[in-house]
């Protein structure tokens, strides 16, 4: 029971990773965005 509270950790963590570049590469666009206008 214990290992699954730390497997579900694990399992979580690389979907924070693509969240924080998901976030970053939006960042990006608005950026360009606001470049190009």
């Amino acid at each position: 029971m214990h290992s699954d509270g730390r497997s579900q950790a694990v399992a979580n963590r690389p979907l924070a990773d693509i969240n924080d570049q998901a976030l970053r590469c939006s960042y990006k666009l608005n950026l360009a965005r606001r470049g190009i206008s």
